[in-house]
């Protein structure tokens, strides 16, 4: 699955080209790939993921991680569309 299609279904609508720009323009900065792995909402959306039962991690501890990663381009928060979040590794969506 190409990011457009996992974040057209995981938002409900399709990526615009400045989206897509800023999905460019990241991993460039940061020399990783393209592909997304995860969106969230807002950090709402984001805790409630990485701070349930089965990842377990305090809403401190996932900040930490969120912050982190903002510094190493595992995440980009997109003003007005969500956070993102990038692995060379994943097969999250394919």
């Amino acid at each position: 699955m190409t990011n457009n299609e996992y974040l057209k279904v995981v938002t409900g609508r399709e990526p615009n080209n400045d989206i897509l720009a800023k999905i460019k323009a990241h991993s460039k900065t940061f020399n990783i790939t393209e592909k997304v792995c995860a969106w969230y909402k807002d950090m709402k959306d984001f805790y409630s993921d990485w701070c349930d039962k089965t990842i377990g991690f305090t809403k401190t501890e996932a900040r930490a991680l969120y912050k982190e990663g903002l510094l190493s381009g595992e995440f980009q928060r997109i003003k007005n569309y969500g956070i993102l979040r990038y692995s060379e590794m994943s097969n999250y969506h394919e």
